[in-house]
């Protein structure tokens, strides 16, 4: 990867057929990238601005079982964690696509401290489960529950839950959008075993059984594969800094190799910095670019500077580090 020090960002492009897109250039180079084909889809289930939270807030960690070589790692949800049956399990991953390699179930122990197993499919993809029937610990749920953006009603579903699995993904996928959906086609299979939703902790993310089972729908999981949807498998954070003043940041950008943005601002720039952190991503992701610390980049007609993170940290750091964008005016009348 190479640096870059002025990158072009055009909000809200729209293309001939009419799909919603950003342009990102820089010099003469430009791309499009059609950032909505599932906006209609994540309309039906968004539950608007109550996912704000206050700071300082540390952001949650993953239970000491739970740290493994991947870092792709979910809570799927019960109410009562199911048997580990292949018939059942292959109802629901053949229905979002057909399997290449069969299913396997190995390993499989049933100790004091829950179900233990590896499942793996199509080869490449392997998973190691430890099932419990007791809620999820607050510290891997809470955070990624409070700050979604899913209607309280689907909320209120995930935190009644009262069974849990932990499920890392330890196959060989490089790509990790393949590590993602390979996954989610695992918690898929589970719809109609007990699932109520899966819960990504370190992205800050959660989403519900029946939003799940569109996803996998064989047109949205080729839409997902052209381009990664941002909004539904990343987390896009607010923290209030006081009444109105809020940290945006995103969360989960490191797994396809890409720096966190954080943005302060009115919550009222929502919206704004939602699209800024959607283009930077693609930008970004496909151009193989890197963003650092005193770079600049252009969004519509405003020049824009990346910082360092120089406060809350344990809420606005990743994995790969945090860039704060800041408005580059603002940021020369600071110094």
């Amino acid at each position: 990867m190479s640096p870059v020090s002025c990158a072009r960002i055009q909000p809200g492009f729209r293309s001939r057929d009419g799909v919603q897109a950003d342009i990102v250039s820089v010099g003469q180079a430009s791309a499009v990238f059609r950032m909505n084909p599932l906006k209609r889809f994540w309309s039906r289930y968004a539950g608007g601005v109550s996912n704000a939270q206050a700071l300082p807030e540390a952001g949650p960690e993953m239970p000491e079982q739970a740290v493994r070589a991947s870092s792709l790692a979910m809570v799927f949800l019960f109410n009562t964690v199911p048997e580990l049956r292949i018939d059942k399990l292959l109802i629901g991953l053949e229905a979002s696509a057909p399997l290449i390699a069969p299913l396997r179930i190995f390993d499989h122990v049933n100790a004091d401290d829950g179900q233990h197993a590896r499942l793996a499919f199509d080869d490449v993809h392997q998973f190691r489960w430890v099932g419990s029937q007791s809620p999820a610990p607050q510290e891997a749920t809470r955070q990624s529950i409070q700050s979604s953006h899913w209607r309280q009603q689907d909320k209120e579903v995930l935190r009644r839950h009262t069974a849990h699995a932990m499920c890392w993904y330890e196959g060989s996928a490089t790509d990790p959008s393949e590590q993602m959906i390979a996954l989610l086609r695992l918690a898929g299979a589970f719809a109609d075993l007990g699932l109520v939703g899966v819960v990504d902790p370190e992205a800050w993310n959660c989403i519900p059984a029946h939003v799940l089972a569109q996803m996998l729908k064989p047109d949205m999981l080729a839409s997902c594969r052209s381009n990664v949807p941002v909004g539904l498998w990343t987390g896009f954070v607010k923290l209030f800094k006081s009444e109105d003043e809020v940290w945006f940041c995103t969360k989960g950008f490191h797994r396809w190799g890409i720096r966190d943005f954080a943005f302060s601002g009115p919550h009222a720039e929502s919206e704004r910095a939602s699209a800024l952190f959607n283009g930077l991503f693609h930008y970004l992701l496909s151009s193989r670019a890197v963003l650092d610390v005193g770079q600049t980049a252009q969004f519509g007609s405003e020049l824009l500077r990346f910082g360092p993170v120089t406060e809350f940290a344990e809420s606005l750091e990743s994995p790969l580090g945090t860039l704060v964008v800041e408005r580059a005016a603002a940021a020369a009348g600071a110094r």
